[in-house]
């Protein structure tokens, strides 16, 4: 099991990788008025956001922390309440390392994300 201190170090981690555009503050009024759910178990924690396109709904794993495997296994509840949503697809934005991992567990790479500052 992962102390609070360890959990809150991923999740701040989450944070940074996810772009460094909300602090825990920002995810916790999120998921207070219902724009986002969190999801978590002794060793991970998962934000998740419906996201609604004009051809489908998705559930984007907006923020992955923990241990890979305690993540995953959050995964059957987590997509049983997407489709309760109308959800027909999950999407997620990881760091490298998860390329490995991916196909292993059913995902797919679809493009790439890029970034670049406006100065």
């Amino acid at each position: 099991m992962l102390s609070e201190q360890q959990m809150r170090a991923r999740f701040e981690k989450a944070l940074q990788l996810a772009g460094g555009t909300h602090d825990v503050a920002d995810v916790m009024a999120k998921v207070r008025e219902g724009r986002a759910q969190f999801w978590g178990n002794d060793e991970a924690s998962v934000v998740t956001e419906v996201l609604s396109y004009p051809k489908l709904k998705a559930v984007n794993l907006w923020l992955v922390s923990g241990v890979l495997q305690s993540c995953l296994a959050m995964e059957g509840e987590i997509f049983d309440w997407a489709r309760e949503q109308g959800c027909s697809i999950a999407t997620a934005t990881g760091r490298r390392g998860w390329l490995r991992i991916a196909p292993t567990v059913e995902w797919r790479l679809r493009g790439f994300q890029f970034w670049k500052p406006l100065r």
